[in-house]
């Protein structure tokens, strides 16, 4: 009777002896078979056994390089796709695969010469010039990137990859428009993409189209709900300023994220709004527990502190926001009027001086800072900050209001009147101005 005909499931990796019956070939088709059941350790410890029947057995390194990335391992891998270069270096593929591995360790500019030498080989691959323009994309070099993506999609029209990566670019280039056709394009290829709706509901949020990015967010959370897109959708209700919606979604993002730092800041957002300050503050505490190093959350729990007239811990969490962020124009300004709410005015000034320093085109700063030389009884350096805030914004009524009571204090009541008469002429519910002029004609 002829000897029973081995089955590779039989092969055992760690035996000392192998069978004649297995060869090489053989035992590298065991390690597949183990591969694709996502069994990675399994197939290493295969592939180990055939390279040591066969050391010079390229596709054995390339597949247990494979392993290795799967399971995070990407210097290894690196090492298994150097060997089978030596091996075999016209295989476009293991420059791709390693160029791959380089990615996943951050190293782009190394994975972008890997990509250049698997082009180079097979130049008509859609995947290789997918791949390049990742690595672009990553080093913020978009406009390459989407060259690249271009030629992969020349090269498969259907590579619904190809369109979703270049409208991440275009969006991150704020050529909304465009992104939102690439998307269109590659949910018309794939209807159950989830990352795609995502992706072409943030580039309507980015247009101010909040209906239609709620839209694409209600179907990518149908498709596959997870915490961003329950917190992206939260942020398009927020910027439709319906805030409890908001916090229903952040909510739930924080249910399924609970170590979600942006998804407490947001929704700490949401309760000042609402006029919910404790709460909000609750947030941003555990925001900033979460993320030590994030200014926002400082500074917008500063801001609900300042809320609750609380400004020596407002000016403490602006001191935060500041130290992490020197260049953050909206801290200072906001540590300003924590000042000014407690009489020290100069301090005050100097917080505008460095906003203004920061964002010179911004109005309401100057027309702080004026408001605080007003109350320093410095009435002349106040109108050139008012004059300033009204060049800047001419339809802000509070500038012409306060610009009208210096001229008051400097006795110029005609003047005055016409600075009353524009704040009332662009907001006639002032009563304040209102009362002012009746006083001056008085």
């Amino acid at each position: 009777m002829p000897p029973r005909k081995k089955n590779p499931s039989d092969f055992d990796p760690n035996h000392e002896e192998y069978p004649d019956s297995y060869n090489y070939d053989l035992i590298v088709y065991l390690g597949l078979s183990h591969y694709k059941r996502g069994e990675y350790q399994q197939a290493i410890d295969v592939f180990d056994s055939a390279l040591k029947l066969n050391p010079n057995g390229a596709i054995g390194y390339g597949h247990r390089g494979f392993c290795y990335v799967e399971l995070g391992q990407y210097q290894r891998a690196i090492e298994d796709y150097d060997k089978r270069i030596e091996l075999d270096p016209n295989n476009a593929w293991t420059y791709s695969s390693r160029g791959k591995a380089y990615d996943n360790l951050g190293q782009y500019q190394r994975a972008i010469e890997d990509y250049d030498k698997a082009i180079e080989l097979d130049p008509n691959s859609a995947i290789g010039h997918q791949n390049r323009g990742y690595s672009y994309r990553r080093l913020g070099q978009y406009q390459q990137a989407i060259a690249d993506y271009d030629k992969a999609i020349e090269l498969d029209p259907n590579y619904a990859l190809g369109y979703r990566s270049r409208g991440f670019s275009y969006q991150r280039l704020g050529q909304n428009e465009r992104a939102i056709e690439d998307y269109d394009k590659a949910i018309g290829l794939n209807l159950n993409n989830a990352i795609d709706y995502h992706n072409r509901g943030y580039s309507y949020d980015n247009l101010g189209q909040y209906h239609r990015a709620i839209e694409d967010y209600d179907k990518a959370i149908d498709l596959d709900p997870n915490a961003n897109r329950y917190g992206a959708r939260g942020n398009s209700y927020r910027n439709l300023d319906q805030y409890q919606r908001a916090i229903e979604d952040y909510d739930k993002a924080i249910e399924l994220d609970p170590n979600n730092a942006w998804a407490y800041e947001r929704r700490g957002y949401s309760y000042d709004n609402l006029g919910q300050y404790q709460r909000a503050i609750e947030d941003y505490d555990k925001a900033i527990e979460l993320d030590p190093n994030s200014a926002i959350g400082y500074q917008n729990r500063g801001k609900a502190y300042g809320r609750l007239s609380q400004y020596h811990q407002a000016i403490e969490d602006y001191d935060k926001a500041i130290e992490l962020n020197p260049n953050n124009a909206w801290a200072y300004e906001r540590r300003g009027d924590s000042y000014d709410n407690l009489g020290q005015y100069q301090r005050a000034i100097e917080d505008y001086d460095k906003a203004i320093e920061l964002d010179p085109n911004n109005a309401i700063d100057y027309r702080v800072r004026g408001f605080s030389y007003q109350r320093l009884g410095q009435n002349e350096r106040a109108i050139e900050d008012y004059d300033k805030a009204i060049e800047l914004n001419p339809n802000n009524a509070w500038a012409y209001e306060r610009r009208g009571d210096s001229y008051q204090r400097l006795g110029q009541n005609e003047r005055a009147i016409e600075d009353y008469d524009k704040a009332i002429e662009l907001d006639p519910d002032n009563a304040e101005a209102y009362n002012n002029v009746k006083i001056r004609i008085v």
